[in-house]
């Protein structure tokens, strides 16, 4: 039965010492959810010691079983993520759309893009997901794929609409950023 199966995981999972393997149990316990399971998976995401992307699982895990139950303590681990899983975590609380945007969400979001794109990689297009996931939570595109501009001639999106798409969210963000406040 379902229970049986997620109470086996759920078993598995706590024999296991590795954090990040605790995790990928958890990512299939979400399908047979139990009691118990919860517990697990919040203990790994307010681990602070913990592994990032096990954090970020259990986060998403939880995002998907709980709602927004504990949508503190996910964004208490993304504050404390290394920059290159702060997106995921981004793109997780960025899920939230009631009652109103949060400034403190938004804020993180664009300085995660700005971190990445003052990064080593010399990518232009460094943070577009990131902005899409932003347009999304407010509701607005900062880029129309469907513009001919963006066009190629085999049909596919021009690499200037990923370009644009961020640096046209960073332009909103200058501009709008006050509207948000911590």
């Amino acid at each position: 039965t379902k229970e049986e199966k997620g109470a086996a995981l759920l078993d598995m999972m706590r024999r296991e010492e590795n954090v990040y393997s605790k995790a990928r149990f958890l990512f299939d316990l979400k399908f047979y959810w139990v009691d118990g399971a919860e517990f697990e998976a919040t203990s790994i995401l307010k681990d602070s010691k913990a592994e990032s992307l096990a954090r970020e699982i259990s986060a998403q895990v939880l995002l998907d079983v709980t709602g927004m139950k504990y949508y503190e303590e996910i964004y208490a681990a993304a504050v404390e993520a290394p920059l290159e899983k702060q997106a995921g975590f981004a793109q997780l609380l960025l899920r939230k759309r009631e009652p109103e945007p949060e400034g403190r969400v938004l804020r993180y979001a664009f300085a995660v893009i700005q971190a990445q794109r003052a990064g080593p990689t010399d990518r232009p297009d460094q943070g577009y997901g990131l902005a899409v996931s932003i347009g999304n939570y407010l509701g607005t595109e900062f880029a129309k794929q469907s513009d001919p501009k963006y066009k190629t001639e085999n049909g596919s999106a021009h690499p200037a609409f990923f370009i644009d798409t961020v640096e046209n969210a960073l332009r909103w963000w200058e501009s709008n950023k006050g509207a948000y406040p911590q």
